[in-house]
């Protein structure tokens, strides 16, 4: 049987994690949380299993020491940085073919309304 991959919505997320989303959205930018996917033209989402393997890496202590701890960059799902990066390329490369294909369709739809076909 297929493993089922959850994707979550940001609403969810922000349920999930205690964090706004303006928090949740500079941790990202900083490297320091799962990076989203694009789900549709509008929407996105994240993997269940980052989120919950970002939530389970979070530290226990405070003070100096959770502040150090907090600048490394966790490892979501056991993957390596270099298995990190190569997923966020692809991610990358089929967010921009969608792009290319949505831009495509349009002038294709802009065409056929003017009469330019």
């Amino acid at each position: 049987m297929a493993a089922v991959i959850t994707i979550l919505r940001k609403p969810v997320v922000e349920q999930m994690t205690g964090l706004s989303g303006s928090t949740i959205d500079r941790l990202e930018a900083s490297g320091q949380f799962p990076e989203r996917i694009q789900m549709g033209p509008n929407s996105v989402g994240w993997y269940s299993a980052e989120i919950t393997d970002w939530i389970a890496s979070r530290p226990r202590v405070s003070g100096v020491e959770a502040s150090a701890q907090l600048e490394t960059y966790p490892s979501f799902s056991g993957l390596s940085p270099e298995q990190l990066e190569e997923n966020r390329k692809k991610r990358a490369a089929k967010v921009e073919e969608a792009k290319q294909k949505r831009a495509k369709w349009i002038e294709e739809q802009t065409k056929t309304r003017s009469g330019n076909v």
